[in-house]
């Protein structure tokens, strides 16, 4: 497994992390939706240790799941630098329940996650492709379930 490989897990482990924190941080914004978003925190944490296993279990008998093979690890690291530009920002301002519901709908949308999502709806692959998307089965689609709840609470 090419040192590579591991970059990109590390990288795509804590894209995930930071998400899973800027959703966490919601929960304590917005006492109106923070079981909504204590959920979806909790999904992107899913992610992320799904991520560490693949790296400490499966990477090193040579298994990664195929979606790591398009991976452009610059994207991952541009994008994770976005994501700690947002946490700091979110410590100094917090935004209102509209903008937070737009920060989310743009994180679900970045290259990185519509990667993860067209792997999670496509079918087939290897055994460890289905194994992963069988463990995340429930944990997905999270732009069309924030853009319901926001239709569902008027936002």
């Amino acid at each position: 497994m090419s040192n590579n490989v591991y970059d990109i897990l590390d990288q795509f482990y804590q894209y995930e992390l930071q998400i899973s924190e800027i959703y966490a941080s919601f929960t304590y914004m917005f006492e109106e939706d923070n079981e909504f978003w204590w959920k979806i925190s909790l999904e992107e944490k899913n992610h992320a240790s799904l991520v560490a296993s693949v790296k400490q279990v499966f990477a090193p008998a040579g298994k990664i799941p195929s979606m790591l093979d398009t991976i452009d690890i610059e994207n991952i690291i541009i994008e994770n630098k976005k994501l700690t530009e947002i946490l700091a920002h979110l410590k100094d301002k917090v935004p209102n329940r509209k903008e937070a519901f737009k920060i989310a709908i743009e994180l679900e949308n970045s290259a990185v996650e519509n990667h993860y999502q067209e792997f999670m709806e496509s079918e087939g692959g290897s055994q460890i492709d289905r194994m992963f998307r069988e463990l995340n089965n429930y944990d997905k689609d999270h732009v069309a379930r924030i853009s319901e709840y926001m239709k569902e609470n008027g936002i």
